[in-house]
C-alpha cells in the first residue's frame, strides 16, 4: 500500500504539473497569479488525503463536501491530461513522419490557448455525462445451461457497490430496485460493497433486508472491506442478511454448492495467508454445480476445472475511459463477458457503484441476473 501510494502520488503530481503549464502558456498569467494558481495545485494534489481523512476521522460536515471536491478534481484532471497528452501525441506524430519521409508538408499547429480549452471542455462535460452514467443501472442478463441441475435457478449478483460517503441511500435503491424486480432465486455480493466506516452506513443495511430470495443471500469480502474495518464489514453484512464465506462452502438445496474466498487484500490487515483454492475445492462433490465468488476476476490455474461458474468483480471495467485500457492490461478477463478457462466459466460484474470520482464513463453500473438453466444429457434428448 505505501508503494501504491508513492506511485499514485508522484503520478498525480506530475499530472498537475503538466496542467499548470498547459495553463500558464495559454493564458500567461504573470508571477504572482501564477504562484497563487501553484499554491493551490499543489494543495489539490493532497485533497484525496485530506478527504480520506476527513472521512476517516468522521469529521462533519466537511467529509462530504471534501470527497466530491476532491475525487471530481481528480477525475477532472485525468480527463484532461489524457484529453491533451491525446492531441499533444498525434501532432508528434505528424511531426515524426514528416521528418522520415523528409517531405516539406504544412505544419499542423495548434495554438496554446485551444490546446488548453478543447481538453478542459472535454473533461468538463464527460464529468457532467459520467455523472448521469453512474446513477444508470444496467441490468445484464446471462444463461447458462447445465447438465448437474435439475431446475431453473435466477442468481442476482452485485459487486462494487461502495457504500460510503459518495454512495448513499438512493443509488443503492436504484441497484435494489434492480435486483427486487428480477426476482431471484439468490443474491450474491462479490465484495466492496462497503466503503467507509460505520457512521457513513449507518442504517444503510435496511434496504437489503427487504429482499429475501429462496435461496438466500451470500457475500465474499472484497480489498475495500479489509481497507475499512473488516468487522465493521462483517456487522454490516450479517444486519443486510447475507452469509459470509470466507473459504468455506455452503450447501443450497440438492444440486448447487456456493463456495466463496475472502480478497488477498486480507493478508496485509490480518496476516491470514491467502485462500488455497484447489485444497478448498478439490473436496467438494463434482456432481454438484459449484458456484465460485471471488472479489478478483483472475482464475487460479490449479483450480480452473473445479468448480462451474466463477462470479467476480473489482475492475469496474476501469471506470472511466480511458483509464479502462490500464485494468484490461491488468486483468485480460475485464467486464461484460462470460468467459471460459479451462472447462470453468467466468463473469465479470462491471460494479453497481463507484470508487472515488462518483462518476462513470463507458462504464455504466451493472447488475447482474443470471440464470441457470436445466439440461438433459446429450443420449436423453
Amino acid at each position: 500500500m505505501r508503494l501504491f501510494f508513492i506511485v499514485f502520488f508522484a503520478i498525480y503530481a506530475l499530472m498537475h504539473l503538466y496542467f499548470f503549464l498547459k495553463l500558464r502558456r495559454a493564458f500567461r498569467p504573470g508571477r504572482a497569479v501564477s504562484i497563487l494558481i501553484g499554491l493551490n495545485l499543489v494543495l489539490l494534489i493532497f485533497s484525496p488525503v485530506a478527504a480520506r481523512m476527513a472521512t476517516r476521522e468522521m469529521i462533519l460536515p466537511w467529509a462530504y463536501p471534501l470527497s466530491y471536491a476532491a475525487y471530481f478534481w481528480l477525475a477532472f484532471l485525468f480527463l484532461f491530461c489524457a484529453t491533451a497528452f491525446f492531441m499533444d501525441s498525434g501532432r508528434g506524430v505528424l511531426w515524426l513522419a514528416r521528418k522520415l519521409r523528409r517531405r516539406k508538408s504544412r505544419k499542423i499547429k495548434i495554438h496554446a490557448r485551444p490546446a488548453f480549452l478543447i481538453p478542459a471542455v472535454v473533461a468538463m462535460l464527460v464529468c457532467v455525462y459520467g455523472y448521469h452514467e453512474a446513477h444508470d443501472i444496467q441490468v445484464e442478463h446471462i444463461e447458462i445451461p447445465t447438465q448437474k441441475l435439475t431446475e431453473r435457478i435466477r442468481i442476482a449478483q452485485i459487486s462494487d457497490v461502495h457504500l460510503g460517503v459518495t454512495v448513499r441511500e438512493d443509488h443503492l435503491g436504484n441497484i435494489l430496485a434492480a435486483v427486487r424486480k428480477a426476482r431471484p432465486d439468490m443474491l450474491v455480493a462479490t465484495g466492496d460493497i462497503v466503503d467507509a466506516d460505520d457512521g457513513f452506513i449507518e442504517g444503510l443495511h435496511q434496504p437489503f433486508q427487504s429482499i429475501s430470495p429462496r435461496l438466500g443471500k451470500y457475500a465474499v469480502l472484497g480489498n475495500h472491506e479489509f481497507i475499512w474495518s473488516e468487522k465493521t464489514s462483517l456487522d454490516f453484512l450479517a444486519k443486510a442478511g447475507f452469509k459470509v464465506l470466507r473459504s468455506s462452502s455452503v450447501p443450497v438445496g440438492d444440486k448447487l454448492l456456493v463456495v466463496g474466498v475472502d480478497d488477498p487484500a486480507a493478508r496485509y490487515y490480518t496476516g491470514v495467508p491467502e485462500a488455497d483454492e484447489r485444497r478448498l475445492l478439490t473436496p467438494l462433490p463434482q456432481d454438484r454445480f459449484i458456484l465460485f465468488l471471488k472479489h478478483r476476476p483472475v482464475v487460479d490455474p490449479t483450480a480452473s476445472g473445479l468448480f462451474d461458474l466463477q462470479l467476480s468483480g473489482h475492475s469496474h471495467k476501469g471506470q472511466i475511459f480511458p483509464f479502462s485500457i490500464l485494468t484490461w492490461f491488468y486483468y485480460p478477463r475485464h467486464a461484460g463477458k462470460l468467459h471460459l478457462v479451462d472447462g470453468s466459466l467466468l463473469y465479470v460484474n462491471r460494479g453497481a457503484g463507484t470508487w472515488g470520482p462518483p462518476i462513470r464513463f463507458l462504464a455504466p453500473p451493472e447488475v447482474t441476473i443470471i440464470d441457470l438453466v436445466p439440461q438433459a444429457p446429450l443420449g436423453r434428448r
